[in-house]
């Protein structure tokens, strides 16, 4: 196809057009295979063919079959470049009609990844950034909820043709649910997605313009517990390094909207990091996005039934067709149910690692704070290396390492200032660093850590319970007699000393 004349080229692309107006999806969806590929390799041809191809695969974006809308959205990727340098209404009406469609995807759509990757080609295009920046002022206006935007919604059922696609604080909610979705190349594509985006604003920032004039800071909050989330359920090792880039990402924003963060999510984080193994997460201190805008669906829906009652009459696209949609309403019901999340029930996940990539973020995520803010975050990191429980001082102390590490890289003035600060926890720290006997890991006290706690009572118990039966005995009289036992505080090391050298009488120390 390469190597082609132009006028078979477009013969071609006739052809594949024209098989558009068949019946069997497998047909159609084949035709827009060939689309695919004419586009991939025919760019220098782009120009001449762009209005024929845009018109057949917006229209094939509104199939009524999802696998022809996956593989339309596929044959726009490689156009990408192309299509952000069209009249802003023609754009409008792509970019607004991906993001509708992200709203009428369900669990197995397998369009679902093909379109949030064309959302991420177009936003990460250069000409992208002034259209965003001439309309950041509309994504500074207020938090903004998924769940809670059905009365906006309804109201810009109204107003879709004035909607804005440049409004990162309504749009790129809508890839929030898709980010724990069962399947891992969806759940791929949506940080994915969400990574682009951000690195739009970051790469901006140098030419004097802040990241957050494209991040807006209504959304800030939701986007770091979504990532964070992330690092914390994902095994997928390409989707956890997307998520630490993007979180990394996100900490470019302004202080005064990392320090608003901080203050209400980071005890939450910290006490999700700290869940022992075995028991279930925490999900009132989760975001979780399980509703959309009921308005918003009903467009998305809108646009696709209007397709399918087309297609049960007639297709008629060809070159110079347009795709257009009437509306119609749907709605959809979203389940409200969570499934439970057990740490260490995923067997292709390392708890350990898990508990140090987060313990990373979290100290990285501290370390761009300013200092007004710190008591913040040692609150809670000083709550947990007092406490019993082994894991939740490592992860304070991963926090805590991380933290000094990032800050004394880039302003060492800075961390000479974080360890004076952590004198209140130095002293406990090193009382800690003295108790050598893993049964008894905190100073002054007997206390196991909490992890080992039902076992070490139940060990102490079955002691003391053999320790009764010994001493009612007369047999082990003598050995009674020379047995210095405190069972309240017996470790692991006495209970196999004194098993160990319980003898069992012979017959003859028995009583006749």
């Amino acid at each position: 196809m390469k190597y082609m004349h132009p006028s078979l080229v477009c013969r071609t692309l006739n052809t594949l057009l024209q098989m558009q107006r068949r019946q069997e999806w497998e047909v159609r969806h084949g035709s827009f295979l060939g689309i695919k590929y004419l586009v991939a390799i025919l760019e220098e041809m782009l120009k001449d063919l762009l209005d024929y191809v845009l018109h057949a695969c917006k229209a094939g974006l509104e199939d009524p079959d999802d696998d022809v809308r996956a593989v339309a959205a596929e044959a726009l990727i490689p156009a990408a470049a192309s299509l952000v340098r069209l009249n802003d209404q023609m754009l409008h009406s792509i970019v607004m009609l991906l993001w509708d469609i992200l709203l009428d995807l369900d669990d197995l759509s397998p369009s679902t990844s093909s379109v949030m990757n064309l959302v991420a080609e177009i936003y990460s295009q250069p000409e992208m950034v002034p259209k965003m920046l001439s309309t950041t002022a509309l994504g500074e206006g207020g938090d903004f909820d998924l769940n809670k935007a059905t009365q906006i919604a309804e109201r810009e059922d109204r107003l879709t043709s004035t909607e804005n696609p440049y409004g990162l604080a309504t749009l790129t909610p809508r890839l929030w649910p898709f980010m724990r979705h069962s399947i891992t190349s969806v759940r791929h594509s949506a940080i994915c997605t969400l990574e682009r985006l951000l690195e739009v604003g970051n790469s901006r920032s140098s030419a004097g313009i802040t990241s957050s004039k494209f991040w807006p800071t209504s959304i800030l909050g939701d986007a770091l517990q979504v990532v964070f989330q992330n690092l914390l359920l994902e095994s997928n090792d390409e989707i956890l390094q997307s998520s630490e880039r993007a979180w990394k990402l996100l900490l470019q924003c302004p202080e005064k909207d990392l320090e608003s963060a901080a203050r209400v999510y980071f005890s939450n984080w910290v006490q999700l990091a700290t869940t022992p193994y075995g028991s279930m997460l925490d999900s009132t201190k989760m975001f979780l996005p399980v509703a959309l805008p009921r308005g918003s669906r009903s467009r998305a829906a809108a646009k696709i039934r209007s397709a399918r009652l087309e297609h049960e009459n007639e297709r008629m696209i060809s070159f110079g067709s347009t795709g257009e949609s009437t509306s119609h309403e749907k709605h959809f019901d979203v389940p409200s149910s969570v499934s439970k999340v057990i740490v260490g029930a995923d067997s292709d996940k390392s708890v350990t690692h898990t508990r140090v990539l987060m313990s990373m973020a979290l100290g990285l995520f501290a370390s761009k704070l300013p200092v007004g803010s710190w008591q913040v975050v040692l609150s809670p990191l000083a709550n947990d290396l007092m406490s019993l429980s082994g894991v939740q001082r490592q992860v304070a102390s991963m926090v805590i390492v991380s933290w000094f590490k990032d800050l004394r890289s880039r302003d060492p003035v800075s961390a000479g200032t974080l360890l004076a600060f952590l004198s209140s926890v130095k002293e406990w720290l090193l009382d800690l660093l003295t108790c050598s006997d893993p049964a008894y890991p905190t100073k002054d006290s007997v206390l196991p850590y909490t992890e080992i706690a039902r076992t070490y009572t139940k060990m102490r118990n079955e002691a003391y319970s053999l320790l009764q039966s010994i001493d009612s005995c007369a047999a082990f009289k003598d050995y009674m007699s020379s047995l210095n036992l405190n069972v309240v505080v017996l470790n692991v090391d006495d209970a196999i000393n004194f098993a160990s050298k319980l003898l069992l009488p012979s017959e003859s120390d028995l009583p006749s």
